[in-house]
């Protein structure tokens, strides 16, 4: 089993407020999780569930700790079973970090 690798190419700084766009959360959550589970990003399908792309309640946590880093919000490590696709987790984060 793989390592969870150690953040390196992305900012741990909040994005400004013009960027957090669904679309830039859903941009940055498939860059993660591809690294994370150590697949190419084109491999990773935003209306697919977690589990098909091999995430873990490691990884899942792992995910959490990051986007709550990126962010500056508090994540739940339960976000991505209650968010079961990227595109709904994105859709979720970006109205969560708009209030």
């Amino acid at each position: 089993m793989n390592s969870l690798p150690t953040p390196t190419r992305f900012s741990t700084h909040a994005p400004d407020s013009h960027e957090k766009s669904a679309d830039t959360i859903l941009h940055w959550l498939v860059e993660r999780v591809a690294e994370i589970l150590d697949i190419a990003d084109h491999e990773i399908d935003p209306q697919a569930p977690h589990a098909e792309h091999g995430m873990d309640s490691m990884s899942a946590a792992f995910l959490a700790a990051e986007l709550e880093d990126w962010l500056g919000i508090s994540v739940s490590s339960s976000i991505t079973w209650d968010h079961p696709t990227l595109d709904s987790l994105a859709q979720y984060l970006a109205n969560t970090v708009r209030d």
